[in-house]
């Protein structure tokens, strides 16, 4: 995973891991509206950032967005499926 942040055309790329259970494991549900429970090990967020002197912004905007969605790929067999889950409150490129 880490060897995807130094691809040639990420310009900044970031993967962040957001770790669960823990405390949230001990607060019921009915007390606090968070549905990443059990079952739950991170939450992953995939990000790339650049500043592009291109004369098409298109172009480098479409680069890395696919650098994005391929990291995203990457992680396929390392996540979970059917359905494969997302936070609520990010939006899902894929």
């Amino acid at each position: 995973m880490l060897e995807r942040l130094y691809e040639d055309d990420v310009g900044v790329g970031l993967i962040q891991l957001f770790p669960y259970r823990g405390k949230m494991s001990e607060i019921l549900e009915s007390e606090i509206l968070f549905m990443h429970r059990a079952g739950d090990l991170y939450k992953i967020l995939y990000y790339a950032q650049w500043e592009e002197e291109e004369k098409d912004a298109t172009a480098a905007a479409e680069r890395h967005i696919n650098w994005t969605r391929s990291v995203y790929n990457y992680m396929s067999p390392y996540v979970s499926k059917n359905p494969r889950a997302l936070y609520l409150n990010y939006r899902d490129l894929i």
